[in-house]
C-alpha cells in the first residue's frame, strides 16, 4: 500500500499577467507537498504571457484559449479536467509560500474538510495581514470571511457544482452555495496566500453602488433556493455601510492625532529655539532668491 498522499491539482489561471507569471509558476512547482500536477489555463492573453509560461512546458500542462472566455469559464473547465483528489487555484498575479499546500492539506486531512480557506498576506499597493475567523455561513454571507478559489477544494465534494456569477464575486457566490449544501469548511489559521493588490482607476460611488447591487442580487437568488438560511440582503448593505463609516472614523481619528502632534511640536521649547535660530537663515535665503 502506497504512503503517497493524494494528488493535488494546482490550476493557474492567467489573463495578461505575464509580468507576474514566473513567480506564480515557480511557487507552484516548488511546493513541499510531494504529489501535485500543475495546469496553466491561459485565457487568450495578448501580452507576453506565452513567453513566460512556455519555458515550463515540460513541467506543466498548458491550455490555451483561442478567444477570451472569462474567469468563470476557466474555473469550471478546471473542475472538469483536474485529476487530483484536491484542487487549488492560483491566480497568476499571486504566489504561495513553499509550504502552503502542505499546511492546507494537513488541515483538510485532520478535520475531513471539503474546503480549507487561508488568511491573506496583502502585498503590492497594500502591505497588510488579514485574518479570518473560524467558519460560519452567516459571516461568509456578510463578507466577514473571504474564501477565494485559492482555498483547497476536495474534488469529489465540489465537482458537481459550478461557478456561476459572471459579473462580480464569482468565488463568493460559489462558496455560499457550497456552504448551504452542507460542505464542511475549515479555516487554516497558520497559512497565508500572498495576494497582490493593484489599484487601478479610481472607484466612483456609482461603481460601489453597482457592485453592492450585484451582491444583493446574488443573495436574493440564494434566498429563493435556501430560504431563511440566507441572510436578508439588507443586512449586507448595512454591514458595508458600517464598515465604511468605521474606516472613515479611523482615518478622522488618525488625522486628529496628527494635528495634535503637530501642535504639540509647535509649542515645544525645542521647536521655538529652532525657529529662532533658522529665521535669519531663511530671510537670507529669500533675499538671495530675489
Amino acid at each position: 500500500m502506497s504512503d503517497q498522499p493524494p494528488l493535488i491539482s494546482i490550476v493557474i489561471t492567467n489573463y495578461n499577467y505575464g509580468q507576474y507569471l514566473l513567480e506564480a509558476i515557480e511557487s507552484a512547482l516548488n511546493q513541499t507537498y510531494p504529489n501535485t500536477e500543475v495546469i496553466l489555463i491561459d485565457d487568450a492573453s495578448s501580452d507576453d504571457s506565452r513567453g513566460a509560461y512556455r519555458q515550463f512546458s515540460a513541467l506543466i500542462d498548458i491550455i490555451e484559449h483561442e478567444t477570451n472566455k472569462g474567469i468563470v469559464f476557466s474555473r469550471n473547465e478546471a473542475l472538469r479536467i483536474a485529476h487530483g483528489g484536491y484542487l487549488c487555484f492560483l491566480d497568476a498575479d499571486d504566489y504561495w509560500d513553499l509550504d502552503y499546500l502542505q499546511k492546507m492539506y494537513d488541515v483538510a486531512n485532520e478535520f475531513a474538510a471539503d474546503v480549507v480557506y487561508p488568511d491573506w498576506r496583502l502585498f503590492g499597493d497594500i502591505d497588510e495581514i488579514r485574518t479570518f475567523p473560524e467558519f460560519d455561513p452567516t459571516l461568509l454571507q456578510l463578507q466577514k470571511i473571504h474564501c477565494t478559489a485559492e482555498s483547497l477544494l476536495k474534488l469529489s465534494s465540489v465537482r458537481r457544482f459550478a461557478f456561476e456569477a459572471q459579473d462580480v464575486a464569482e468565488d463568493w457566490d460559489f462558496f455560499i452555495r457550497l456552504s448551504l449544501e452542507g460542505l464542511r469548511f475549515k479555516h487554516a489559521d497558520n497559512c497565508l496566500i500572498n495576494y497582490r493588490i493593484k489599484h487601478g482607476s479610481r472607484t466612483t460611488a456609482g461603481d460601489e453602488i453597482e457592485v453592492i447591487r450585484q451582491f444583493v442580487t446574488i443573495l436574493e437568488r440564494h434566498k429563493t433556493t435556501y430560504g431563511d438560511r440566507v441572510i436578508d440582503p439588507i443586512e449586507l448593505v448595512l454591514s458595508k455601510i458600517d464598515d465604511k463609516n468605521g474606516r472613515i472614523a479611523a482615518i478622522s481619528q488618525r488625522n486628529q492625532q496628527l494635528q495634535d502632534d503637530i501642535l504639540a511640536i509647535q509649542h515645544s521649547r525645542s521647536f521655538r529655539i529652532g525657529s529662532a535660530i533658522t529665521k535669519p537663515l531663511r530671510l537670507l535665503r529669500d533675499i538671495r532668491k530675489q
